[in-house]
């Protein structure tokens, strides 16, 4: 009955409950997918849309049928169960202005897609398991450190923990003598290479750690 009320302006059921997955069928809600003048009344005032089923029990990923909702102004998915990453595709709810999500178990790394979001107010994504850069960009410059605690494996503006540096590949020993350097000591690498029967090939190698 739910996704039968096809021109809901805002629903609101969170504190409550509600347990289980969130519905597949929102994008049956036209009002929330179809942005067309039916979002301007008399004297053109503009009316907001939103759904919040925040702080409930909710389980399972971030549907996709949530990222088809283009008129929808405010989500807030805060304080549940969800887990998963979030879709590159949620850049293309470019009317929203309000996306909450904190309070999740949602993992992997904020996409650059999200920066398309330039309508985009309030952003909270904290007290998940997210990881990587924070994306920079538009109205991703405007954001606080608030927005992103609680997760440990993110890093980059506007939080204090530094990205870390790409490590480098160790080089490859082509049968020749290699040195390594180490911190402040030197790794010798030998490798000797031979064929045996013509098919195999043994590699034997010898390492001596000098300070």
């Amino acid at each position: 009955m739910l996704c039968l009320m096809r021109h809901l302006g805002i629903l609101d059921l969170s504190r409550n409950n509600l347990s289980g997955h969130i519905p597949d069928c929102f994008d049956n809600i036209t009002s929330w997918s179809d942005f067309s003048d039916d979002h301007f009344l008399d004297n053109y005032v503009y009316y907001l849309s939103g759904l919040d089923l925040s702080s409930n029990r909710l389980t399972g990923s971030i549907r996709v049928q949530i990222t088809q909702l283009k008129a929808l102004h405010m989500l807030n998915l805060s304080h549940n169960k969800l887990f998963g990453e979030l879709s590159p595709e949620l850049g293309k709810l470019r009317h929203l202005e309000s996306l909450d999500v904190s309070d999740n178990k949602l993992f992997g790394e904020l996409c650059p897609e999200l920066t398309n979001l330039t309508f985009l107010e309030v952003f909270d994504v904290s007290f998940n398991n997210l990881s990587g850069t924070i994306p920079l960009g538009k109205q991703f410059n405007t954001f606080t450190a608030e927005s992103y605690v609680g997760n440990p494996g993110l890093c980059g503006f506007p939080l204090s923990r530094e990205c870390g540096l790409v490590a480098e590949k160790p080089p490859k020993s082509n049968g020749n003598v290699v040195f390594v350097q180490y911190g402040h000591h030197q790794q010798f690498a030998l490798s000797l290479h031979y064929s045996f029967y013509s098919r195999y090939m043994i590699c034997t190698s010898f390492r001596f750690d000098s300070w």
